[in-house]
């Protein structure tokens, strides 16, 4: 896959001073910040999500087999280690509280194609645009290093999520992967 490396090779966090509305526990500005030097706290957010998803959808667990989870677990920052993936993690100073992933699709026919993964907030910090914030540092992240197109795969299940997705611009499409729910929800984002 014919990807260039972003311009900035060191990528800034991100940081957003909180308002009135938001959780009161958290007093500080939500950081959103590459999470190389954190993937056990992005580890034990993605086991957590995982752990929920597996009670609200059957078959989670062939899934999980088929993308290589317990891999994937052990080998966070390669997976989506630079240049040609991302792995982000939003903290308000303190313990991440959210975790996002991104990485390249050279098995798909377009080029410059990128999957995002793992987008996960903790439940006592939803509803602030935790994860639309993730979600948007995602895409830049994407375009910056130079993809064309965004794919990602869901349930249905996570409606809002579905609904911020579309928010974002991403179409539902055709199956692209070899998810084994039937009900899973394809989608793709032109960038």
């Amino acid at each position: 896959m014919n990807v260039p490396e972003p311009q900035n090779a060191a990528i800034e966090p991100e940081r957003k001073s909180l308002h009135a509305s938001e959780p009161e526990h958290e007093t500080g500005e939500l950081v959103i910040e590459p999470a190389y030097e954190r993937v056990d706290e992005v580890r034990a957010l993605i086991i957590e999500y995982m752990d929920w998803l597996a009670t609200e959808q059957t078959g989670l667990d062939e899934c999980l087999a088929r993308q290589s989870y317990d891999d994937e677990l052990d080998h966070l920052g390669r997976k989506y280690g630079m240049p040609q993936g991302r792995l982000f993690v939003a903290h308000f100073g303190g313990p991440a509280i959210g975790c996002i992933a991104l990485r390249p699709m050279p098995e798909l026919p377009e080029q410059n194609a990128c999957e995002m993964k793992r987008l996960y907030v903790k439940p006592g910090n939803r509803g602030h645009h935790i994860g639309k914030r993730l979600v948007q540092r995602l895409i830049e992240e994407a375009r910056e290093a130079g993809y064309e197109c965004m794919y990602l795969d869901t349930l249905p299940v996570l409606q809002a999520a579905i609904a911020m997705y579309h928010s974002f611009g991403f179409e539902d499409i055709p199956r692209y992967n070899d998810n084994p729910i039937p009900e899973a929800v394809y989608m793709k984002l032109e960038l």
